[in-house]
């Protein structure tokens, strides 16, 4: 590029490249600023001392100039500082760029809305920097698909950890240990125990029905015994390897002996709870109905190994370890795990009160017996937690026939044995009902009556229901 001088001290014109061939003019320089006087055509241009550079945007005298600095988007300062611009340390950290986190090592932050990712990934402090993510949560358990590394870990709806220990497709998982076991609690039915990922041991609990009180009868005016109580259940306890249980187990839960009531005939037996072939808890047998010029005996108590049938306690029977008691005249055999015997009632007699049991179902009260002169009350259940006949649901009085239900008991122990219905005296012609067991406890006994029809006897309480309960960790 070569210029065409207009004199020795005046104006050039660039010959121009193609593409830039518009006029334009060095004119000269200036001390500060634009010219103030002379004519100028546009496109002519100055340098002042300042190092500013100026154009004619509009032939003059002198004409219109701009400053090229002020062309378009300018800084005039830069995180408070003028001048020249240098990088300094802490420049567009979070506190100056909105939205934006601080990458800086050991910075904390914090954020208010919601943070979303799949997953997250700690790269650890010292002493604890093996690969680990958090990749989300199950509704239950351990994934079932997809992939995934050693270190990975999930958080199930259920309130359980789970961590991948063999990378793959799902992978290998597993629970840690100490955490809070399952607990699961069966009160009827037949229903399937699935065992929880993870889990390594299995306890089991179970707790066999309690037998129905006996019928009372009417004495017609001859002396004659009330209703026995019903036999309770046993408990049964075990510890299991998982491996050992499996995938799932059939769960049956016993049902307390509850046939129509009818005075004069003898309680129904409950029926045994089990987990699987495993565990095995007997229910209690039913009482024997009330009986003119003659005793009744209480139910037999279940055993771990069959349930009470009538008053024959199931086997082997006594008053030590799994055994049962027997069914009582007068009184409830104790038992430690062994479901408790119900009362008898002595025709004519004082009726003594339900046996006891330390962890087993107790027994049932009798009811009461009459004479020709009149009735008696009926006696008490028997309670949990001890080896003393009595304690559980009160015997019917004159006041209040009935016999009191007996309480449902804390897990894992029994409840109480239901009390024996009032026998009613010539005055008070209808004779009460045997209380309800408790869980796995024996239903009271049906008070008899002096005078009236069979009708007019209290008929046996239900034998309270069986439980099963399976705590896996």
């Amino acid at each position: 590029m070569g210029l065409t001088p207009a004199s020795s001290r005046g104006t050039g014109y660039p010959l121009a490249l193609t593409g830039a061939t518009s006029a334009t003019r060095y004119v000269g320089g200036n001390a500060s600023g634009a010219p103030a006087s002379g004519t100028f055509a546009q496109g002519d241009f100055v340098v002042d001392g300042n190092g500013a550079i100026f154009v004619c945007t509009v032939a003059g005298s002198p004409g219109t100039w701009v400053d090229t600095a002020t062309i378009g988007p300018s800084v005039a300062s830069v995180f408070g500082r003028t001048g020249t611009v240098t990088a300094t340390s802490g420049d567009y950290t979070a506190a100056q760029v909105t939205n934006a986190a601080d990458k800086l090592s050991g910075s904390q932050q914090a954020f208010t809305a919601e943070v979303q990712t799949v997953d997250l990934k700690a790269t650890g402090l010292t002493g604890a920097v093996a690969a680990s993510r958090y990749v989300g949560a199950t509704a239950s358990g351990a994934p079932a698909s997809g992939t995934f590394a050693v270190g990975d870990f999930v958080v199930d709806q259920t309130g359980t950890i789970q961590v991948c220990t063999v990378a793959g497709t799902p992978g290998t998982w597993a629970a840690p240990g100490g955490g809070h076991p399952t607990v699961n609690v069966y009160n009827s039915g037949t229903p399937t125990w699935t065992s929880p990922a993870g889990v390594t041991t299995v306890r089991v609990i179970c707790i066999g029905a309690g037998g129905q009180g006996g019928g009372g009868i009417a004495g017609g005016g001859s002396a004659a015994s009330g209703g026995g109580g019903g036999g309770g259940g046993a408990v049964t306890m075990a510890d299991f390897q998982a491996s050992d249980v499996g995938a799932s187990q059939t769960v049956t839960v016993g049902v307390g002996g509850a046939a129509a009531g009818t005075p004069g005939v003898a309680g129904s037996d409950g029926t045994a709870s089990s987990f699987g072939s495993l565990l095995k808890a007997g229910g209690g047998g039913g009482g024997d109905s009330g009986a003119i010029g003659a005793n009744s005996h209480g139910g037999g108590g279940g055993s771990g190994i069959s349930s009470g049938a009538g008053s024959i306690a199931g086997a082997p029977s006594g008053t030590t370890g799994n055994q049962s008691g027997a069914g009582g005249n007068p009184a409830g055999g104790a038992t430690e795990w062994g479901g408790a015997g119900g009362s008898g009632s002595a025709s004519g007699g004082v009726n003594t009160a339900g046996g006891s049991s330390m962890f087993g179902g107790a027994g049932g009260g009798a009811g009461g017996s009459v004479t020709a002169a009149g009735g008696s009350n009926g006696a008490a259940g028997g309670r949990n937690q001890s080896q003393t006949a009595g304690g559980g649901g009160a015997g019917g009085t004159s006041g209040a026939i009935n016999g009191v239900n007996g309480a449902a008991g804390p897990t894992p122990y029994c409840g109480q044995g239901g009390g024996g219905g009032f026998a009613a005296n010539a005055a008070q012609v209808q004779g009460g009902n045997g209380g309800t067991g408790g869980i796995g406890a024996g239903g009271g006994g049906g008070g008899s009556c002096v005078l009236g029809v069979s009708g007019d006897a209290g008929t046996g309480g239900a034998g309270g229901a069986g439980r099963v309960i399976v705590i896996s960790s």
